[in-house]
């Protein structure tokens, strides 16, 4: 698919929607600069991938680290406000210009009202960390953002 975009300088959407910084999305936005806007039309897609999820109704969905769930429309869309709360968060610990050890104990007292017993049952947060940490979380968001500002620096 990658190859058919470079050579042919076009592709069809599979799903028939596609999103990317376009001038129509700039037209639509009174402010932002590329950056931002670009950010827009990705979270838009990881939230239209969740909407798809949901789309096909699903009776159960099932978490490598979490195990299956059958509260499945309210799984998403927690999974829609966690997407959007650890991005904001990340971006803000860069902002800030945050090493990784300040970004996790941000993040963490960012969350810690929402996870409560996560992070005061000292097992389960032990084993939260090891399956999924949030400095693993942290590093994943940041080497996104920066594949994000990358892109916008290119010809």
């Amino acid at each position: 698919m990658l190859q058919q975009l470079v050579a042919e300088r076009w592709m069809h959407a599979r799903s028939g929607t596609a999103f990317a910084l376009t001038p129509a999305l700039r037209e639509s936005y009174a402010e932002g600069d590329d950056e931002e806007l670009s950010d827009v039309a990705l979270r838009d897609a990881a939230l239209a991938s969740l909407r798809h999820f949901a789309d096909l109704a699903p009776q159960r969905l099932l978490f490598s680290h979490f195990g299956p769930v059958s509260h499945v429309g309210s799984a998403l869309e927690e999974a829609a406000e966690e997407l959007r709360d650890w991005v904001d968060g990340v971006k803000e610990t860069r902002t800030n210009a945050l090493d990784l050890d300040h970004a996790v104990t941000m993040l963490r007292e960012r969350t810690a009202e929402r996870y409560g017993r996560l992070y005061t049952d000292p097992d389960l947060d032990e084993k939260f960390e090891v399956l999924n940490s949030t400095a693993a979380n942290i590093n994943g968001i940041n080497r996104w953002l920066d594949k994000l500002e990358a892109a916008q620096v290119a010809p």
